[in-house]
C-alpha cells in the first residue's frame, strides 16, 4: 500500500509492505525557496548497521555500526555515468541490461498509486493499478510484474542487438 499526503511541490509518501512490518517514507520537494540548495539524503536502518547518504557531505556514505561509524569512499564517477557505462556495454553484448520494460511498469505503477492517494487521501495499490491495465489492454500488463528480477535475460540480448 501507498499513502500520499502534501501537494505535487511537496509530497510525502509511506510504503507500506505486505507483511505490515516494515515500511519506507519518503519526501520530495521541488518547489524550495532557490537559496536553499538542492539536497539529496537518505537514511536507511538495517539490523546490525544503518546506512546515511547525503549529497552535500564528503564522503557522502557512512555505515553506522552500534560502536562507530564508517565513511564509505566510491570511485570519482557519477551514478549517471555508470548508467551510461552500463547501457553502452548492453548495446555492445557485453551484459544484459539491468533495468527491464517490467521495473519501468513497476514505476510507473507506484507513482500512479502516489498520485492517485495525494488525489484521494486514501491509501493506494499499485498492484490494482497493474490490474486495472488487464492483459488485453497492455503488452506491459502481460509481463508478469510481481517482482523486481521478472523479465531479465539471463543470455544477454539477442544476436540482432549486439554491433
Amino acid at each position: 500500500q501507498v499513502f500520499s499526503t502534501g501537494c505535487s511541490n511537496h509530497v510525502t509518501t509511506s510504503y507500506q509492505f505486505d507483511n505490515g512490518s516494515q515500511h519506507i517514507t519518503a519526501e520530495g520537494a521541488w518547489a524550495l525557496a532557490p537559496s536553499a540548495g538542492f539536497r539529496m539524503q537518505y537514511l536507511v536502518n538495517f539490523e546490525n548497521a544503518s546506512i546515511e547518504f547525503d549529497l552535500a557531505k564528503t564522503p557522502a556514505v557512512t555505515i553506522h555500526h552500534a560502536d562507530r561509524s564508517e565513511p564509505v569512499t566510491f570511485p570519482p564517477v557519477s551514478g549517471y555515468d555508470m548508467q551510461i557505462r552500463h547501457f553502452l556495454s548492453a548495446v555492445e553484448g557485453k551484459e544484459s541490461l539491468r533495468a527491464t520494460l517490467a521495473d519501468a511498469a513497476n514505476v510507473v505503477a507506484i507513482l500512479h498509486a502516489e498520485r492517485q492517494s495525494l488525489r484521494t487521501h486514501q491509501p493506494a495499490s499499485p498492484a490494482d493499478f497493474l490490474r486495472e491495465l488487464g492483459p488485453a489492454n497492455s503488452v506491459v500488463a502481460r509481463l508478469r510484474l510481481s517482482g523486481p528480477a521478472l523479465g531479465r535475460s539471463k543470455r544477454g540480448p539477442s544476436p540482432s542487438h549486439r554491433r
